[in-house]
């Protein structure tokens, strides 16, 4: 039997999740890099897979953990952590904690490690290393002044090969500024349910966002793919750099009702999002959006399409060279869509009552049957649907067909 073998026919006795998908890949990273590194140190490869298996001994566990509708996130992160740890032979190698009574700002910054960051119903921060090969010089310390808790990573240099990774138990009843600082590494936090600003600078790695429930979220990323669900917060920002970004089950509402993604390179996905003012700002890369809910859009990519399912909203749309394709249950103000170099088109429910501007100057329109067309000059088309209409959808391209239904 092979890793692939192995991992299909544990998870081939669940249904298909983005979470168990998630899992998936992560394990079957470790498991290879261990056979590697077994078959690297004389063991065969037959005799390197089995010991990997072994070490995956508690992955129908796990499986069953998060297979049940109500996930102990606790008991399902420690089976992971385990398996992870047996799988890149990590041991423990410091442990402290820190009482955060009057600390209302923690900042934390390390250079190397993947991070996982959970939750605790105690009242102190506590932090766990795990090494491959012990090195006090990378150890984490902790330094309090006044009301601020800063924890950094050791300067040593690292000689050889290290697999590293940080265990963060953040008390509940934390509120207040919380920084993290990632120079490589994975990241993964879960299950945070408080009036928390978080904020995150990755310089290199994967972040996971599971289960939050927090005031803000700021995320600044330079290399890797960010993957969130679950998440309920009034302000969320993302800028990134190189990576791709995938939300699902994601609300952002409340006071400051901001939600705001900027991206250099890499495409984006929004599924199941409700917000008060979604704005997407892209260079390189397409925007998929499915069941998404704001008051505004203000989606921007300047190389890339724009797909959107079964939205609701009003807003302007821009996309400078790539097709645009919108789909709405529901238009509740005016649209612009304004595209460059490729194609538009844009459905409403039959029932929608609107005005219409539609431009293109060498391409084909095509408007619905009951559309009446009030004026036309020079490629641009005037008119009305429906009766009464109260918004407005101004559409234009100068290089591509327009479909209006």
């Amino acid at each position: 039997m092979n890793i692939n073998d192995f991992l299909d026919n544990k998870f081939g006795q669940y249904p298909k999740t983005d979470e168990l998908a998630d899992l998936r890949e992560s394990i079957e990273e470790d498991m290879n890099n261990f056979v590697q590194q077994k078959v690297a140190s004389g063991h065969t490869e037959e005799e390197a897979v089995a010991i990997a298996i072994e070490n995956a001994s508690d992955l129908d566990q796990l499986l069953k953990f998060i297979g049940e509708q109500e996930v102990d996130y606790s008991k399902s992160f420690n089976l992971y952590s385990q398996i992870n740890r047996r799988l890149n032979s990590l041991e423990l190698v410091n442990s402290y904690s820190v009482e955060l009574q009057n600390i209302s700002e923690l900042h934390l910054n390390f250079h190397l490690g993947n991070i996982l960051i959970l939750p605790t119903t105690d009242n102190k921060l506590t932090v766990r290393e795990f090494m491959s090969r012990e090195i006090k010089g990378l150890f984490s310390t902790p330094s309090k002044v006044g009301n601020v808790l800063q924890i950094e990573q050791g300067p040593r240099k690292i000689v050889g090969i290290l697999r590293n990774r940080i265990e963060i138990s953040l008390p509940q009843s934390f509120a207040g500024f919380f920084s993290l600082t990632s120079s490589t590494g994975n990241v993964i936090v879960t299950k945070l349910h408080s009036d928390i600003l978080f904020d995150l600078t990755i310089n290199s790695g994967n972040i996971r966002l599971t289960d939050l429930d927090v005031k803000r979220i700021q995320v600044d990323a330079k290399s890797g793919n960010l993957k969130a669900q679950h998440i309920k917060t009034t302000d969320f920002h993302i800028n990134g750099k190189s990576g791709n970004v995938r939300l699902q089950d994601v609300h952002v509402q409340g006071t400051a009702n901001q939600f705001v993604i900027t991206m250099k390179s890499g495409n984006l996905k929004l599924t199941d999002i409700i917000a008060e003012t979604l704005v997407t700002n892209c260079t390189s890369g397409n925007i998929r959006l499915e069941d998404v809910t704001a008051k505004f859009f203000d989606l921007k990519t300047q190389s890339g399409y724009i797909r959107a399912l079964n939205i609701a909203g009003a807003g302007k749309i821009l996309c400078r060279s790539g097709n645009v394709r919108l789909d709405f249950n529901q238009l509740t103000g005016d649209l612009r869509v304004e595209e460059k170099s490729g194609q538009i088109k844009v459905a409403f429910p039959t029932e929608t009552a609107y005005q219409f501007d539609v431009t293109s100057k060498t391409g084909r329109v095509l408007l619905p049957k009951n559309a009446k067309i009030t004026d036309y000059n020079k490629g641009q088309t005037l008119g009305q649907v429906g009766q009464l209409p109260a918004n407005n959808v101004t559409l234009s391209t100068v290089n591509g067909n327009i479909k209006l239904q």
